[in-house]
């Protein structure tokens, strides 16, 4: 029943899109896991990638559903967060169930397969640099500018590389102070997600975890 759920989970993304793609064999029994679950939920710093990181470093299993509930934080804490999902030896999966906005999408993008259910909300904006403003010289304002453009300009063709927009398009929709709120359905037809899971998918993923526990 495990294996079953799982490969619901995973098909669902070429599922939604297309339904004519068939469903992959069922894994062979293993002595460990096919899936763990690992949590990303609440703000993103460094705490947060500590706590991700033990999680992921305790994983034995084939994939990881990682599920992601963030209003996204620190730039840095959540490309050290991303770099620990690419570097993983498992199968990475990304579901979101809630939001997933700013640090967070761009976490969502460094997964293999990337999911979200219908009532989750996907958000990207242009980065955000803290400074001083006033307080601030000429210099240290432009400074602080130019670094807040750099990481625009990081975020976005990283966020953007597998959409099926192009960056000028996703630039555009964040003219003038505006940020991009992505539903869904949305979110299939832009790239950002690959498909749409049922909302009953972590919960019926946990039940089977905790039954198939000793």
């Amino acid at each position: 029943m495990l294996r079953l759920i799982l490969t619901v989970m995973l098909v669902v993304s070429c599922a939604t899109v297309n339904a004519a793609t068939p469903a992959p064999e069922p894994k062979r029994e293993s002595k460990k896991q096919d899936v763990a679950i690992v949590e990303l939920e609440g703000i993103i710093d460094f705490d947060q990638f500590s706590i991700f990181k033990t999680q992921m470093d305790a994983v034995d299993a084939d994939t990881v559903v990682i599920h992601i509930n963030s209003p996204g934080g620190s730039v840095i804490a959540g490309m050290l967060i991303s770099e620990e999902i690419e570097s993983s030896k498992h199968r990475t999966v990304c579901l979101v169930d809630g939001h997933a906005m700013s640090m967070a999408m761009y976490v969502l993008a460094s997964c293999d397969v990337r999911l979200m259910t219908e009532r989750s909300v996907l958000m990207i904006h242009r980065a955000k640099v803290s400074h001083n403003g006033a307080d601030e010289t000429p210099v240290e304002q432009d400074n602080a500018q130019s670094f807040e453009d750099m990481q625009t300009r990081a975020y976005l063709h990283f966020v953007v590389s597998r959409m099926k927009i192009t960056y000028d398009d996703l630039m555009n929709a964040l003219s003038d102070g505006h940020e991009l709120y992505i539903d869904s359905e949305l979110a299939v037809a832009i790239g950002a997600v690959d498909g749409i899971a049922p909302m009953t998918s972590l919960k019926n993923l946990r039940r089977e975890l905790n039954a198939s526990e000793p």
